[in-house]
């Protein structure tokens, strides 16, 4: 009883030593920060607070052997009250069974939860890793595949946007193809085959519907005037469908036709920014090759 009274008037000291004013010593300003709690010192705290005092030119005294620092004189006062009776042994004793008991098991589990996230993490990382790679791997192969040279994200935009001059060459290309000689005389072959079939079908339609009024006259002549008018009318209709095939062939191939109209001499080929032309390939301005896979060059341009 008389040990736990007499650690509970030291607490209340060394409470009303943090409450007061701290020391203008750098040293103890960082080992007793603002908001230190009394449970959070103990004996050996004290006596370091003693000896930076000391070493700070603080322990100077009296005639009568007194601190003239205050701070000097109210943290000598609170180490005296330790070592009386050996209090500090006690209070030490009380520190690490409460160390022992509490806060090492805290510790301990806090360090297991830390590794088991730490683990957590590296299995993300890899993870992550390994998602990485393949991104990376997919990005490249869609760069070679639209003949792009792997770059940074930022440079993508501008690598498109330069790929995209080549469309106007190869427009050309394929404006001058379809003007060929050889695919001009295929078209009129086409347009010619299209007309002379839907004109077939058309003749042999309007034979089949002449042999069916004829056969209805032999079958017999008391038929209505009605029905010899439906014939006539059969065999009238023939002509506007001649004149639609002829109009259906014209139709034929319109994108092609419009393209073989186009003055291909007048049209610019305007290259891309920094690019060199060579063998019907370009090279963009910046190392990036740009070229089209053309499939095999054809001879006939």
């Amino acid at each position: 009883a008389s040990y736990a009274k007499s650690l509970r008037a030291l607490h209340s000291k060394v409470a009303e030593a943090l409450a007061a004013a701290r020391p203008d010593v750098p040293a103890v300003v960082e080992m007793l920060p603002v908001g230190t709690r009394q449970e959070e010192l103990t004996y050996f705290d004290c006596c370091k607070v003693v000896e930076l005092l000391r070493e700070a030119q603080l322990a100077e005294k009296n005639f009568l052997g007194q601190y003239t620092d205050p701070h000097m004189a109210r943290w000598a006062a609170v180490v005296r009250r330790y070592e009386a009776s050996s209090i500090y042994l006690a209070d030490a004793a009380s520190f690490l069974c409460q160390q022992v008991a509490y806060e090492l098991p805290a510790l301990k589990a806090e360090i297991k939860r830390a590794e088991k996230e730490l683990s957590e993490l590296h299995r993300r990382q890899g993870d992550y890793t390994r998602l990485a790679a393949a991104a990376r791997e997919r990005f490249v192969e869609q760069c070679n595949k639209r003949r792009l040279t792997p770059c940074a994200a930022e440079d993508i935009d501008t690598q498109l946007r330069e790929s995209r001059a080549q469309l106007r060459p190869l427009f050309l290309r394929v404006a001058t193809a379809c003007q060929a000689r050889e695919l001009c005389a295929a078209a009129l072959l086409y347009t010619a085959f299209v007309r002379f079939s839907l004109e077939k079908a058309e003749q042999t339609g309007s034979a089949t519907a002449v042999a069916a009024g004829g056969g209805g006259k032999a079958k017999g002549k008391g038929k209505g005037k009605g029905e010899r008018k439906e014939g006539a009318s059969e065999v009238a209709v023939q002509p506007g469908c001649a004149q639609s095939a002829v109009d259906v062939a014209e139709r034929c191939l319109p994108m092609l036709k419009g393209v073989q109209q186009l003055e291909l001499t007048s049209v610019p080929v305007d290259e891309p920014t920094g690019a060199r032309t060579g063998d019907g390939d370009s090279q963009v301005g910046g190392g990036a090759a740009v070229a089209i896979d053309w499939g095999g060059d054809s001879g006939d341009g």
